[in-house]
């Protein structure tokens, strides 16, 4: 007897260079993988940016667009504009990676930011995760976020974050004269 099961995991990583500033743009690359034995059902995926993070079109995947899948299927998805992408059936065993980019606001301080990522909706039933927009994920598995392995078949792997750290640069320039004190017209 084989038992179906219905299980997306979701993966996040931050992609470019290692030191951002302030006005920067990032971008993050999102993975949803089908762990189950049978295709999903449609799913929206949502970014939960932090108030720093302005959402830009430039580097993020385009609008509705079809891609081919790990396992040579295809997968459409539509980047609704607002931090939210839908997408139609997944095959099992497939996964599908896309990108999303943000601007980072050119008047924060500097520090680390935490951009999150959620399978917000899901019309399956998935054996370990519960589909959602929230950004505490205590009591729906592994609550420990920073741990979501996409391996894990038993592990809350709907959501998943990625840190970033922001340098602020605080130049300062000092000058002072050497010699006397007192100066006439005409002196060095």
């Amino acid at each position: 007897i084989t038992v179906e099961r219905y299980d997306l995991a979701l993966g996040k990583v931050r992609n470019g260079v290692s030191t951002l500033t302030p006005g920067d743009d990032v971008i993050f690359s999102i993975t949803v993988t089908n762990q189950g034995t049978e295709t999903s059902g449609t799913f929206t995926v949502t970014d939960i940016a932090p108030a720093e993070l302005t959402y830009t079109a430039t580097g993020s995947t385009v609008d509705n667009a079809t891609f081919v899948t790990n396992g040579a299927n295809s997968i459409d998805l539509n980047n609704n504009g607002d931090g939210t992408f839908s997408f139609d059936d997944l095959v099992s065993g497939d996964s599908v990676t896309f990108d999303i980019a943000y601007t980072i606001s050119g008047s924060y301080a500097g520090g680390t930011l935490v951009n999150r990522a959620e399978i917000s909706a899901d019309s399956g039933a998935d054996a370990d995760s519960i589909p959602d927009s929230s950004t505490n994920q205590s009591g729906e598995g592994d609550a420990d976020e920073l741990d979501d392995s996409i391996v894990d078949v038993d592990d809350e792997d709907d959501h998943d974050p990625a840190s970033i750290t922001v340098e602020r640069y605080d130049l300062a320039l000092g000058k002072v004269r050497n010699g006397v004190s007192t100066l006439t017209p005409g002196d060095d």
